[in-house]
């Protein structure tokens, strides 16, 4: 099969941060490229699309302690995976735990929900260890990260 990697996402940071007029325009040109991916996305044939998500998908405000940087999207807004066809997401990263552990179970539902695979994060260390796999595609795991051990916190 054809695999896409979709390499880093993080689907948490804001948009933009620039005054209004400014920020319409920066919006509009966010909405041509993301148009221009999906038609891609549609055209090219691939079995598997994996991305190693670097956020956490909740509404949880338990910060992990001790960490500078906590990134998340809302639940609301897994449809941007959704859209994009993304099989499988990765969660060992050093951004799973950033809104605790409540932030991690409901990452792992919501993305479950949404029919979107896992690999390396679960609700024990079984879970977290046991590969995503699916009935024509490949398995695919990771080893779990420490939180705060990267460099974006």
């Amino acid at each position: 099969g054809r695999p896409l990697g979709g390499g880093e996402r993080r689907l948490g940071t804001r948009v933009c941060q620039k005054l209004p007029a400014q920020g319409l325009e920066l919006v509009r040109r966010r909405a041509d490229q993301q148009a221009d991916a999906q038609v891609e996305l549609a055209r090219t044939a691939v079995d598997l699309r994996v991305v190693n998500l670097e956020t956490a998908v909740t509404t949880s405000d338990d910060a992990w302690p001790g960490k500078g940087i906590h990134y998340r999207m809302h639940p609301g807004n897994v449809g941007v995976l959704t859209s994009a066809g993304i099989d499988i997401c990765v969660l060992a990263n050093n951004h799973v735990l950033d809104w605790g552990y409540a932030g991690l179970r409901e990452t792992l539902e919501t993305l479950h929900r949404a029919g979107v695979r896992t690999a390396g994060a679960g609700r024990d260390a079984a879970e977290a260890a046991t590969p995503a796999v699916g009935p024509t595609m490949p398995a695919v795991s990771q080893v779990a990260s420490v939180p705060g051990g990267g460099r974006s916190g």
